[in-house]
């Protein structure tokens, strides 16, 4: 998978793409395109990285903790839905 440089644009090939969409990985490992030989292997920081088109990668590709406070609003506890009076109409699976 081919990603960018944001300050350089400079191309980037990754050598696994799922380290890039997995939002505990900080880094990923790849090669920069330049010249016709195959360059070295080094690691990038994925906050660096962006598509093509330069448009940033997606915050869930960065940060693994990126909705907790969106959780944090419904407080929901299972524990207390369960145990409900009001009947249950749903039987699907």
């Amino acid at each position: 998978m081919l990603v960018m440089i944001k300050k350089t644009g400079a191309l980037i090939e990754i050598e696994h793409p799922e380290s890039l969409w997995d939002p505990f990985e900080t880094a990923v490992r790849g090669q920069r395109l330049a010249g016709e030989e195959m360059q070295d292997m080094e690691d990038f920081s994925k906050s660096e990285l962006a598509f093509l088109s330069g448009e940033k990668l997606p915050l869930c590709w960065l940060d693994a903790h990126y909705r907790d406070s969106d959780w944090q609003q419904y407080r929901y506890a299972p524990a207390v839905v369960a145990s409900s009076p009001d009947p249950v109409n749903y039987y699907g699976a």
